[in-house]
């Protein structure tokens, strides 16, 4: 079953792909939610994730606040009222 939830982006994320800072979609887990991405905001996709289907090493993703990366694969599911943020990693001096 696919639940609503909300994206949130950087502003930097938001510009780049020229897309809403918050998104609201129905997806049961984070790869339906990727390809809907895809399929809606192409440049955003491309901004997050690589040629091989991985998410970019520079851009963190969370999962009510959770970084992905500590989720298992079973656990990517998402339920309604989740938030699912997209940061990059930030550079400079």
């Amino acid at each position: 079953m696919s639940e609503t939830i909300t994206v949130q982006l950087s502003s930097q994320l938001q510009k780049a792909a020229e897309c809403p800072a918050i998104i609201s979609v129905t997806a049961a887990s984070v790869d339906e939610l990727v390809a809907l991405l895809k399929a809606r905001y192409a440049s955003l996709h491309r901004q997050i994730v690589d040629d091989t289907g991985e998410f970019r090493r520079f851009v963190r993703v969370y999962v009510d606040g959770v970084d992905i990366r500590r989720l298992s694969s079973d656990s990517r599911a998402l339920k309604s009222g989740s938030t699912v943020s997209f940061i990059p990693a930030l550079s400079g001096g």
